[in-house]
């Protein structure tokens, strides 16, 4: 994964490449239910592309700051699913 960020006072653009669109939506959702977030957005430039583009502006905060705090919390529910999942596997057997 590749990912560049463009980061102008309160906004914040990041394109990764090489990652699927699904993670940008579950980190969306997160940066989302923070106060600080003013907007947060996902964009799929291209369907063939395995790129996708988030951006972000927040209030006060350091965007840079919001979008580490969003990712982590997006990472720790996605473990928690696994978790689950691997529960589950685990009493079909």
């Amino acid at each position: 994964m590749q990912a560049k960020i463009e980061k102008h006072d309160k906004r914040l653009k990041m394109e990764v490449e090489e990652e699927d669109l699904s993670v940008a939506q579950i980190v969306r959702k997160e940066l989302l239910k923070r106060p600080d977030t003013a907007f947060a957005g996902v964009v799929k430039p291209h369907p063939l592309l395995t790129k996708f583009i988030i951006a972000l502006e927040t209030k006060k905060n350091d965007p840079v700051v919001t979008l580490i705090e969003g990712s982590k919390k997006a990472f720790e529910q996605s473990e928690e699913l696994a978790n689950q999942m691997k529960i589950l596997l685990a009493q079909e057997t």
